[in-house]
């Protein structure tokens, strides 16, 4: 007489926010008077009686005796019969938090009481691990920069006068040595990026766009990306970069002409262990 347990993938990944499916079979060689599980991370649980995996099955009563402690019946009371297969399926919605746990982990037991013997057996299930995902990516990204109508002027200096919606990255990882970086870029060769006018003129200069540090500098956008500062960043969750760009455009142009201009800036993000 045996009690077997098992789920059907050890090792997940997640992400905050994400929602976990766990599903355990559990094989009974005997009849059985009681069945009960223990240490189920979760408030509510589905149980399931099947003779065969191919099987719909039949639904079994899960009484939530107390936190993570079920026990599971036939909804007439009738033994669970032998060489049958108990499948109890869960979910475990992981909270969203800037510091969440680089794993987590879920593991079940199993107690029945077989009708020949009356004395109780115990499995546990496999072990199953959710790991942290390795993840960084733009949250959002200004839609536009206006530096909205200039009057021209003898130094060709003139600055940004709002910059549309924000900057934010979400980045999480497992590993207290990840940064990322993010960078934004400009060519003014390309023509898919220059500032043109309706009217077909380009803005040519190289020095054309130009984006304040933290030193007060100014310091141009180029083919390969300005980056927004000198040691990147770490922190976990949702990190809103908007300070370092806010209201610290500039454009430099020689000799413009009148007109109203449009062109593309590029945002790139690169992420690294050191």
């Amino acid at each position: 007489m045996s009690l077997s347990g098992s789920s059907y993938q050890d090792i997940a990944t997640y992400l905050p926010g994400d929602t976990l499916n766990f599903k355990l079979d559990y094989t009974i060689n005997t009849d059985v008077s009681q069945f009960k599980v223990q240490n189920v991370d979760a408030s509510d649980i589905h149980a399931k009686l099947k003779k065969s995996a191919d099987e719909p099955g039949t639904d079994l009563t899960a009484t939530n005796n107390s936190p993570g402690n079920f026990t599971i019946k036939d909804p007439a009371s009738k033994p669970l019969l032998a060489n049958s297969t108990i499948e109890i399926t869960f979910s475990k919605t992981i909270s969203k938090t800037d510091t969440p746990p680089n794993s987590v982990a879920s593991q079940v037991t199993a107690y029945a009481k077989p009708i020949i013997t009356n004395q109780v057996i115990s499995a546990d299930s496999n072990k199953v691990t959710a790991y942290l995902m390795d993840t960084t990516y733009f949250t959002s990204v200004p839609d536009r920069i206006d530096f909205g109508s200039l009057i021209k002027n003898a130094t060709g200096i003139y600055g940004d006068s709002s910059t549309a919606s924000s900057l934010k990255v979400t980045h999480y990882s497992p590993s207290t040595s990840s940064n990322y970086q993010v960078k934004v870029a400009y060519d003014s060769t390309d023509a898919n990026q220059q500032l043109t006018s309706t009217s077909g003129q380009k803005i040519n200069d190289v020095n054309a766009l130009q984006l304040k540090q933290s030193d007060g500098s100014y310091a141009p956008l180029t083919s390969d990306g300005l980056p927004l500062n000198s040691t990147g960043f770490n922190k976990l969750g949702v990190t809103d970069l908007t300070p370092y760009i806010n209201n610290k455009w500039r454009l430099m142009v020689n000799n413009p002409q009148a007109g109203n201009y449009k062109g593309t800036i590029k945002w790139t993000l690169t992420s690294s262990l050191e």
